[in-house]
């Protein structure tokens, strides 16, 4: 006769909750075993197959408690005789899976199980802003509910961004907590333009079968008009300002609702605390365009790249002298747009002839270009030098001919009309 004894000893740890789980275990035995018998916080089941090959699920057993938990199979088939014990606390049963088996067979085991779930019971969950949707940059604030206590690792949340086909771990600083607060921004990153008007769901489980609540859908709203293209140009020289910075929407404002764009900055992208050409007064921009045309420039960081970050605004609808404030965003990932400073335009007097004879004209100027973009142009008393006067170069400098004696006034501009800021002397 082969025996095979299955149970589930209840530890308890020294801190006690008022909670309870429901366990659902899943039992495997050969033909001919009369029971396996498991104790569940106390109270004996039996689970009977004397008749045939196969398992059964013994589902709902509610009366489970505790933070450390003791599994014990022991098997005796003659040929085979097995004592397994395996522990597992409160996080472990939780979140892990795990099998016993016992006497390995041709065919398999004489006797196996392992928990099909492990619940705790009477927790839902709900947006505290009951509401079914959340705004770009907006606090969403999600609690869970029981009638029981119980430790922080049964609130764990989780989301879920495909129809609830997987679920990835709301990040840990804002996790395992009855409560939690966070912007959906935080976790998407550079990837919210792909989840605008979807629904996310939240539920509080671990892995992906380990589901402790009914999934909770929100839809995610921009709640503010897209950026779909920058204009942007670098300086032309080097310590200028920006060139041109002009912002596509997608849409127009809803005048209906009075909206404008309550902030707009450009940031930069691995360091937000960086702001630039910030306005914070509510500006609008034509509805033929969708364009924002930025007028004042500063310069920026050579070398950075950066976004737009902004919010919208519209009257509050009962109170028209209020207004609310909408969804943070920031333009696309695929925008972002590098500063580059361009060279410094820059030369130097490298040496001076002076003329042959009293009254001669055959002075040189020997100049050295030493950053720039060519070509370059030569000015004498601020007239440029073209045709025959025109500098000659050689060996890699540049020389003006043809000159008396006197005090001359020499500048030189690159291919963007860019002069050396130092020379001033």
């Amino acid at each position: 006769m082969r025996k095979i004894f299955l149970s589930f000893i209840l530890v308890l740890a020294l801190k006690g909750y008022g909670q309870t789980y429901t366990l659902n275990l899943h039992v495997y035995v050969t033909k001919g075993v009369a029971s396996v018998n498991s104790n569940v916080g106390g109270n004996i089941y039996t689970f009977s197959n004397t008749n045939n090959y196969g398992s059964q699920d013994y589902p709902n057993l509610t009366t489970v408690k505790g933070n450390s938990f003791t599994f014990n199979l022991s098997t005796n088939t003659g040929a085979c005789s097995q004592n397994l014990s395996v522990t597992k606390s409160l996080l472990e049963l939780l979140r892990d899976n795990f099998t016993l088996q016992s006497c390995p067979t041709g065919s398999g085991y004489a006797g196996n199980f392992y928990p099909n779930s492990f619940v705790p019971n009477g927790i839902t969950i709900n947006n505290r802003n009951s509401t079914a949707e959340v705004c770009s940059g907006e606090q969403l604030e999600l609690d869970a509910n029981s009638t029981n206590i119980f430790p922080n690792e049964v609130y764990h949340w989780q989301y879920s961004l495909d129809n609830k086909t997987y679920w990835y771990d709301v990040p840990a600083t804002k996790n395992n907590s009855p409560s939690t607060k966070f912007s959906i921004n935080d976790f998407l990153g550079d990837n919210i333009h792909n989840y605008f008007d979807k629904v996310i769901y939240f539920r509080l489980g671990y892995g992906q079968s380990k589901q402790f609540t009914t999934p909770l859908g929100i839809t995610f709203r921009p709640c503010t008009p897209i950026i779909t293209n920058i204009i942007y140009e670098n300086p032309k020289c080097q310590g200028d300002p920006i060139s041109k910075l002009d912002i596509v929407f997608e849409r127009k404002l809803d005048n209906t609702k009075e909206e404008k764009l309550a902030s707009i900055f450009i940031c930069d992208v691995n360091d937000n605390s960086k702001i630039f050409m910030q306005i914070n007064d509510p500006v609008s921009y034509p509805d033929d365009t969708k364009m924002y045309i930025y007028t004042t420039f500063q310069s920026l960081e050579t070398g950075h790249y950066y976004k737009i970050r902004y919010q919208a605004q519209i009257t509050d609808p009962d109170d028209s002298s209020k207004t609310i404030m909408r969804g943070i965003m920031d333009s696309p990932a695929t925008l972002n747009f590098l500063y580059t400073d361009p060279a410094k335009m820059e030369f130097k007097i490298t040496n001076q002839t002076q003329p042959s004879c009293f009254g001669g004209n055959d002075g040189a100027i020997e100049i050295q270009i030493l950053s720039g973009q060519s070509p370059f142009h030569f000015y004498k008393d601020d007239v440029e030098l073209t045709g025959a006067s025109q500098p000659t170069l050689n060996t890699g400098k540049y020389y003006i001919t043809g000159l008396q004696e006197k005090t001359y006034n020499i500048m030189v501009t690159d291919s963007k009309n860019c002069i050396d800021k130092t020379a001033n002397d």
